[in-house]
């Protein structure tokens, strides 16, 4: 079942925001007017499907490296680490 929060009345008050905290989308209802036509589905799909920066990516890799690095210094198994391994792929494949 899809939900609509624009015409099921469940927020008044709509704000996407990047990796930096940065709004990108932003909508507030004022009795029952929205300040805009609703759009933030569009905006949502639109900075998912956006290309990386040289600077994301680098970022990402640094992270799951931490990930790794966590979890051989706790002593996780090797099953676990392989399982964990394949993840980053799928995130950004």
């Amino acid at each position: 079942m899809k939900v609509s929060l624009w015409h099921e009345g469940l927020a008044d008050d709509v704000v996407i925001r990047n990796n930096k905290g940065n709004a990108i989308y932003s909508n507030h209802q004022s009795n029952v007017m929205w300040e805009s036509e609703p759009q933030s589905s569009q905006e949502l799909e639109e900075t998912r499907n956006r290309v990386w920066t040289l600077e994301e990516l680098a970022n990402y890799q640094e992270d799951w490296q931490n990930v790794y690095r966590s979890m051989y210094a706790r002593g996780a198994s090797q099953n676990e680490i392989e399982a964990m391994k394949r993840q980053p792929s799928k995130t950004i494949c």
